[in-house]
């Protein structure tokens, strides 16, 4: 069986606005399939972070930030066009 693994990329940004540019480095170079993230908002700020603020390139975006429940906030990017792992199906069936 020849299967693509699924890979994942994760840190704790304590403000997202601050360290965007070391996470596009990173992921740049490590191309996940997704992309974890937590503490995404900074700890005191007046000015309030944007869906547009966090999108990624060839990344869909989920996250929790226009949430009520909202503290830090989480942020989690999944790639729009992942390649499809393949699965190998034998013919022989063991349960006959």
């Amino acid at each position: 069986m020849n299967a693509k693994k699924r890979s994942c990329y994760y840190t704790n940004a304590d403000s997202i606005l601050n360290k965007r540019n070391e996470l596009l480095f990173n992921i740049s170079n490590s191309n996940p399939d997704i992309v974890c993230i937590t503490e995404i908002l900074p700890k005191n700020s007046l000015l309030p972070i944007h869906e547009s603020d966090i999108q990624l390139e060839g990344y869909g975006c989920h996250s929790n930030i226009n949430t009520e429940s909202c503290h830090r906030g989480v942020l989690i990017y999944t790639k729009k066009n992942p390649t499809k792992p393949t699965l190998a199906i034998s013919s022989r069936n063991p349960f006959r």
